[in-house]
Parts: structure tokens; sequence; C-alpha cells
């Protein structure tokens, strides 16, 4: 349609009102909340309740293993104790509606940065939002169980989207990345792949701008000085956790060797009369769908 007064092209999109675009991204998240609330209890559920139940109420992090028989004399590294308090406290709250619903809070606001990233590339909402339905149907089996991982897969994708800003001529924004790495450090084990992401672009950007410098000699200019100086930061910043740097190289390690395949786990629960367990809660809905 022209507008004859300034002479310019407008587009059906640049018609349509504010409200339109309001109303299809709530039709949208609405669809993809509906979708990624469908949970099935992991296995290991019901152990990262206990486990965050046990450290809330005693307050110790740092403690030998009392579930196991044959090491609980050794130090128990729980790289996972943080996401573990998590679970217990929703659980406690509100028992498993509590639980599925932090978990589907943290996979839609995975959709919601994926969303807005699409768009602020010049995709509008409806493309973006048929692209992002289509993503959903794809993930939706590792966004399906209530597991430490989803923490990873919120973190890993903001990583991604700050090396898009630095990228796009905002190094300073890897400045958010140290205190993401610390607080990561201690939900989940998969921020090695975020420092791994990290470490890979961060050399090839200094080799690309060192092959592109205007002086020669001049490895990087003063404003790329931050994306060295973050990538350091951040490896530091995942020392910030009850164990140190013996966390990394427990992390290291188990991810290098091989796992035995029989877990050596002690039964350790108690009992009181008339009172049930918080496994005794999740045992029956193991395998089943959470509701």
């Amino acid at each position: 349609m022209a507008d004859v007064r300034s002479g310019t092209y407008i587009t059906g999109a640049e018609r349509r009102s504010p409200w339109f675009n309001i109303s299809l991204i709530c039709l949208i998240m609405s669809a993809l909340f509906y979708g990624l609330s469908q949970t099935v209890a992991d296995p290991d559920l019901w152990g990262h309740v206990r486990f965050g139940q046990d450290l809330w109420q005693t307050g110790n992090i740092i403690r030998s293993d009392p579930y196991s028989y044959l090491t609980g004399d050794r130090l128990w590294v729980n790289h996972e104790w943080l996401s573990e308090v998590i679970f217990y406290l929703a659980f406690a709250g509100a028992g498993s509606a509590g639980v599925i619903v932090l978990k589907s809070a943290v996979s839609l606001l995975i959709m919601a940065l994926l969303y807005a990233h699409m768009c602020r590339q010049g995709l509008n909402p409806l493309r973006a939002g048929i692209v992002l339905l289509a993503l959903s149907l794809l993930i939706s089996p590792w966004l399906s169980t209530v597991r430490p991982q989803i923490f990873t897969f919120l973190f890993f994708l903001l990583t991604l989207l700050l090396i898009r800003q630095a990228e796009g001529g905002r190094p300073r924004c890897l400045w958010m990345l140290p205190p993401m790495f610390a607080l990561w450090a201690n939900l989940h084990g998969g921020f090695l792949a975020g420092l791994g992401m990290l470490l890979v672009w961060t050399f090839a950007h200094l080799v690309s701008a060192s092959l592109h410098a205007r002086r020669p000699g001049v490895l990087i200019s003063r404003s790329q000085r931050a994306i060295p100086l973050a990538l350091v930061a951040s490896v530091l910043a995942t020392f910030v956790n009850p164990y140190g740097v013996q966390l990394l190289s427990f992390l290291l390690r188990t991810a290098t060797v091989a796992r035995n395949r029989y877990y050596r786990v002690a039964a350790t629960r108690h009992h009181e009369p008339g009172r049930r367990d918080i496994s005794d809660c999740f045992g029956g809905l193991r395998g089943r769908a959470v509701v």
C-alpha cells in the first residue's frame, strides 16, 4: 500500500497494530508452555530432591558420601548441589507441580531468548514463532525431564548470545560471563562445555584479528582486549564453589574416564511410623508422567 502524502510504501506488517504482535507472542508462548510442561519423571529425580533436602536441612555442602557403602569415607564432590537445593525447595513448596513449573519456566525462558534473538535478526514475529514451535518439537525430549542439565541449556544459550553481541562490536558484554560461570559451576558440570566453546571462539577471534590487524605488531585493539580477559575471568570464576579447583579436576577426570556400568549405592532411608519418604513419593512416578 502506498502512502500518497509521503510517497513511501507501507507493508502489511507495518500496518498491524502493536497489539497484534503482543497477542501473537502470548499465543506462541502459551502453546510452548503447554508443550514444555509435559514432564516425565526421571529415574534420578528422587535422588536430586533427596540430596537437596539433606543439604538444606544440615547446611553441609562439603561432606563425605553418606549414600555409598564403599566410598562413604571419601569426599563427595557434588557438582549439582545448588540445582538439587532448588529442586527440593520447589518440591517442598508445591510438590510435583512445583518441580514441573520450575522446569517449564526455565524451558520457556530458553524459548523466549531464542524468540527475541530471531526477532532482533529481522525475522517478523509470525515467522519467528513458526521456527520456534518447530524447534521446540526437536528439543522437547531433552526438556521433558527435571534434571540439572536444564540450567546448562539455559547458560549455554546465554553464552552464545553474549558471544554474538561481542561479534557485533560490543565486547564489553562478555563481562557478564564471569558471574554467570560462577553460578553455572554450582548448578551443573556442563559449564565445561561453555568454557570450551568460549576458549575456541576466543582463540579463533584473536587469530582472525591478528591476520587483519591494521597496525603491524598489534594483535588486538584496545577495545578487543576485553575478550581474552573475560575468558580468564570466567575460568577463575568457576573456582567460586565449595570445592575450589578440586571441582574442575574432578569433572575433567569424570569426563575423560570411562564410567563403570554398575553403580554402588546403598539405601539409606530411615522411616518413621506413618511417614512417607520423599523417595517414596517419586518412586511411584518412575517412568511415568508426573501429573
